[in-house]
């Protein structure tokens, strides 16, 4: 006996309509070399020094401030 309804009308009718679309993505991306640096602490945050951070995001000790 065949099934009363497809796989795919099952689907819609246990979970909706899919309302989502979805763009290929390329594997990887290339950044412009100005956002190269964004990685690093010192150049997102530029007035680290006055918040009592070293460069690499690590808090200062007494001796260093």
């Amino acid at each position: 006996m065949p099934p009363l309804v497809t796989a795919e009308q099952a689907r819609v009718v246990l979970f909706g309509k899919s309302k989502a679309k979805f763009n290929e993505l390329p594997d990887e991306m290339e950044l412009a070399d100005r956002d190269n640096d964004a990685l690093f602490y010192a150049t997102i945050q530029p007035d680290h020094d006055a918040q009592g951070y070293n460069a690499d995001r690590k808090r200062k000790t007494a001796a260093e401030l």
